[in-house]
């Protein structure tokens, strides 16, 4: 590192320091995400959902580290690897909202459970 040299200065004295390693790490107090996931509490079987978590906060303005969606079915044996297929599809892009069929993707008469955990650049998950 070297002193800027100001217009109309003579830096030719300015030295630049001796290189040495500096260990960055996460603050103790580093910000932790906040998700928020918005569905309808009911869906038509022949309209569309949206399940949309553009909201959440936390990420610092970079990509998440990590998102991992989780479905969960109300009866057992009811299919979720489609909607979980479709989730996991969006990587870290939660900010893109979900558009589908509900007849593609889940049974009728089933009540669903979303659930979203992020991790953002500094290791802090919500």
């Amino acid at each position: 590192v070297k002193a800027n040299c100001a217009s109309g200065t003579v830096c030719t004295d300015y030295v630049a320091s001796a290189a040495q390693n500096i260990t960055l790490s996460a603050p103790s107090n580093a910000l932790t995400p906040s998700v928020v996931v918005a569905v309808p509490t009911s869906v038509s079987n022949c309209g569309n959902m949206t399940i949309d978590a553009s909201q959440s906060t936390g990420h610092g303005s970079r990509p998440w580290r990590s998102v991992v969606w989780a479905v969960r079915a109300s009866t057992v044996g009811a299919d979720t690897f489609g909607l979980q297929t479709l989730l996991s599809r969006l990587g870290t892009r939660i900010s893109q909202f979900v558009v589908f069929p509900p007849a593609a993707y889940a049974v009728p008469n089933v009540e669903y459970t979303l659930t979203l955990t992020v991790t953002n650049f500094m290791g802090r998950s919500s």
